[in-house]
Parts: C-alpha cells; structure tokens; sequence
C-alpha cells in the first residue's frame, strides 16, 4: 500500500452496519482495529467534528477486554455514539473481564474486620 487510507467516520458506520446486517461478527472489530491503530498506513481526519467519535469508537473495539464487549447490542450504541455523540453505554455492556476487576477493587478497599472486632464477639 503506497498511500495512506483516512480513516472515517462513514468507515466504522460501515463496519458497524454490516456487524448488524450480520455481515460480519461483532467480535471480527478487535483484529480490524487493532490493524487501522497498527498500521501507518492508516491515518485517521483530523479536522472533523467527528474525529474523536472515530477514535475512540476504533480504541474501544480494539480492546474490548478493558472497555465494552462487542456484541450486536453494543456494535448498534457504537453506531448510535457515531452518528449522535451520544453515549447509552451502561454497566451491562463492559466486558466480564473489567467487571471482574471492579470486583476485585472494591473487594480490596472494603474494610476487614480488626482482630478487636474479632475479639469481641
């Protein structure tokens, strides 16, 4: 490839239309990302209003183990963040991984009992 692509935002909508018509499986955006980030022969506009939308939307489906899950339901809120700005992700949408994790943080900040407390019962 001797040029470079830009990367825009009819580009994810594109994607994101054919994980819904089910062209393409929600999950085939991880390699897909991971190779428009990667890549220098993909660049990305820089003077849209959008480009932001883009970049975060492409960042999310390139590590979805630490952001939202991709399935069917989230590829459509990609889509609707694309076109709107509008976010309508909600807990159920982030990935078990990074639940887990939540988990495990607020397990680890949650005050034990003191070996007074123990002795006094």
């Amino acid at each position: 490839m001797e040029q470079e692509l830009i990367i825009t935002r009819q580009h994810a909508l594109r994607l994101c239309d054919a994980v819904i018509e089910g062209s393409l499986a929600p999950e085939d955006l991880e390699p897909i990302a991971f190779c428009i980030i990667a890549s220098d022969h993909f660049q990305f506009e820089d003077d849209t209003p959008y480009n932001e939308r883009v970049l975060d939307t492409v960042h999310d489906w390139d590590s979805p183990e630490i952001n939202y899950a991709l399935t069917n339901t989230t590829v459509a809120k990609f889509k609707k963040r694309l076109l709107t700005g509008e976010d309508n992700f909600t807990l159920d949408d982030i990935t078990k991984q990074k639940k887990k994790a939540r988990l495990t943080k607020s397990l680890q900040t949650t005050p034990s009992p003191t070996d007074d407390d123990e002795q006094d019962t």
